[in-house]
Parts: structure tokens; sequence; C-alpha cells
């Protein structure tokens, strides 16, 4: 008998998309064994990926138009408004003991 081929990470005839086995970070040796642990390839993050390409002509603005900054230059001075009002609700904090009242 003839011995037969080494299957790949990925020859699992089942759906190759949730029984691929290959390791994200197999390329790389880490320490980190949370970047060591297979993921799956059909859904991909792409929260790492921003700045992983410098920006083109396309995607770069051709013209920048700053906003006035005055409403939050005034408050950054003056402080956020606050209620200083005549406050005529009770005040629960403190229990009424109807003892020490009579």
């Amino acid at each position: 008998m003839s011995n037969p081929e080494p299957r790949g990470p990925c020859a699992n005839p089942g759906n190759p998309v949730f029984s691929c086995m290959i390791k994200a970070g197999s390329h790389t040796p880490s320490e980190d064994p949370a970047l060591a642990r297979s993921q799956n390839l059909m859904y991909k993050t792409t929260s790492g990926d921003y700045g992983a390409r410098s920006a083109t002509f396309e995607s770069s603005p051709c013209s920048y138009h700053p906003i006035s900054q005055s409403f939050s230059q005034h408050l950054g001075l003056c402080g956020m408004f606050q209620d200083n009002s005549f406050n005529t609700s009770l005040d629960h904090r403190y229990v009424c003991n109807n003892n020490l009242i009579k």
C-alpha cells in the first residue's frame, strides 16, 4: 500500500471556510498566545487595519475647511451652565423618624 499524501491544514473535505485551521500569526513568531489562535477566514476584523496603507490621491481631501470654535472657546473660559436655582424638593438623604417629631 502506498502512503497517502500529507494534507495541508485546509484539506478537510468539509466546508473550507469553516474548517480551515490556518493560524493567523503563524508566519511571525510571537509570545502572545492570543495572536496565535486560529481565526475564521470568512470574518476579518478591520480595526487594526486603519493606517496600514498610505493615503492615495482619491482618498485624501482636496481642501480643508475648519469650523469656527467660538462657541467652544467661550465655554472653555466660562464653564458649562450650572443650575443654581432654589431647590424645593424633599431631601431623601435623611430618613424621617416620626418618634423624634412628636
